[in-house]
């Protein structure tokens, strides 16, 4: 298999991003020149409409392919009809990809939504895993990247990784786990806690990892960036990308190695 190289960025936060920090992004993505983009939600700081149309021309600007999913922020919260009737219109009209596979077809991203508009429970920025649309994902990243790599994209992780500053309840996270954590080369990818954290369910031994917030001011402890995936046939090497202000985007530290 030729190497693979994708990009996990997530919690972009249009509304309340730097700009200087996505200008700074969109070169680092020239620079790498990956594969493909994935995107695991919260674009937007609270669904409005101006936030998805800067959103919209920022992507413009990304020459690679993008997957993305909508986190929590990115239904209108301000909106209640639109919140209850449309949650995700704005964020479906940015038009990105649900799937992607390399030439190669030794790799496959899939994006599904785990952000839901209204909840039976007053913290409405939890999630869900609808366990259908998991098992339809799993169908298809295993037919599309038969005995190769599978990055299952969405915005909350199952559980909360150990040191984050976000505490995440994903309703039907137990069941996903059991039904999925024995998929061989199957990595999920998440956001929503604004840090790099790689963790691995020590009974069902699923495996996820998040990425740090792109550019949003709330970083939770973790400075700005991004991950870099270069993706071979037996490891993963997992670089992160941080901002500086002085010089934009660069690599800190050596890689993570994550074995198949």
């Amino acid at each position: 298999m030729p190497p693979v190289r994708l990009i996990h960025i997530s919690d972009l936060h249009f509304g309340d991003a730097n700009p200087a920090t996505l200008t700074a992004a969109l070169r680092a993505f020239d620079g790498i020149k990956p594969d493909c983009i994935v995107a695991t939600g919260d674009i937007t700081q609270a669904g409005r409409r101006s936030e998805f149309d800067a959103a919209a021309q920022w992507f413009s600007r990304v020459s690679s392919p993008v997957v993305a999913c909508p986190g929590n922020h990115d239904a209108p919260v301000y909106a209640v009809l639109q919140r209850i009737a449309t949650p995700f219109h704005r964020f479906n009209r940015l038009a990105l990809g649900q799937q992607w596979r390399a030439p190669c077809g030794g790799v496959a991203v899939e994006a599904i939504n785990s952000a839901r508009p209204l909840q039976a429970r007053l913290d409405w920025s939890q999630g869900s895993y609808h366990i259908g649309d998991l098992g339809d994902s799993i169908t298809r990243l295993e037919r599309d990247a038969p005995g190769g790599w599978r990055f299952l994209a969405v915005h909350h992780p199952p559980f909360t990784p150990k040191g984050a500053q976000v505490v995440s309840k994903t309703k039907h996270a137990d069941r996903a786990m059991t039904q999925f954590g024995g998929v061989k080369k199957l990595l999920t990818l998440a956001g929503h806690v604004h840090g790099f954290f790689i963790e691995q369910d020590p009974i069902t031994k699923l495996r996820f990892m998040t990425a740090p917030s792109l550019a949003s001011s709330r970083e939770r402890g973790h400075s700005a960036g991004f991950l870099a995936l270069d993706v071979e046939e037996d490891f993963i090497d997992v670089t992160r990308w941080l901002y500086a202000t002085d010089q934009g985007f660069a690599p800190s530290g050596a890689p993570v190695r994550l074995l198949a």
